[in-house]
């Protein structure tokens, strides 16, 4: 019982998560109010940028995400990929005069 007492295993640490960051802006430098939704496997992140201008999600290390972008009367943005252990994408998106 003893032996088995000092065998004790630890978890390992948990990879810090990805950071994914977007901003969209007017040609002319006017904030433009995006929504975004993320698909992961398992629970989708939440937007955890409260402007209405930007959008940030944290992602697991190591999971595919697809994150799709919709700025008022624009077409739609998407950006995958996969999750990099404490990675991070800030992205500023400028879109053209309409």
């Amino acid at each position: 019982m003893r032996a088995s007492a000092a065998l004790m295993e630890l978890a390992p640490a948990a990879a810090p998560p990805f950071e994914l960051a977007v901003r969209v802006r007017s040609a002319s430098g006017k904030a433009i109010a995006v929504e975004a939704t993320a698909t992961t496997r398992g629970k989708p992140p939440e937007d955890g940028d409260p402007s209405p201008d930007g959008v940030r999600f944290s992602i697991p290390a190591g999971v595919r995400y697809e994150v799709c972008l919709r700025a008022e009367d624009h077409v739609s943005i998407y950006r995958a990929g996969i999750a990099q252990a404490g990675g991070t994408a800030c992205e500023d998106v400028v879109l053209p005069l309409q």
